[in-house]
């Protein structure tokens, strides 16, 4: 997860930390490690387990969630639908 928390330096630097993807749904899923504030919007990234550097955005990280363990985080699954309305935005534009 990659993110310019207002929490540390004021969003001057990027951030990052480090979990498991777990609870898949169609729209979302979690991730075993905590975001702070800032971070929301920021993508999570996945790779694979054969080549450390072949990495691809998996989802975006949510805004925290009332009542939410703080060392977990709700995450919008990219999909084919927010896949195809962001290219229908980009080619709007």
């Amino acid at each position: 997860m990659l993110g310019y928390p207002k929490d540390f330096d004021l969003g001057k630097r990027q951030y990052y930390s480090e979990g498991k993807i777990n609870d898949v749904y169609d729209k979302h899923f979690i991730v075993s490690a905590g975001n702070k504030g800032g971070m929301s919007g920021g993508p999570i990234s996945i790779n694979d387990s054969n080549n450390k550097n072949d990495k691809a955005s998996a989802g975006i990280i949510s805004a925290n969630i009332t009542h939410f363990p703080s060392d977990q985080t709700y995450a919008v699954r990219l999909n084919d639908y927010l896949i195809n309305l962001i290219r229908d935005y980009i080619n709007k534009y």
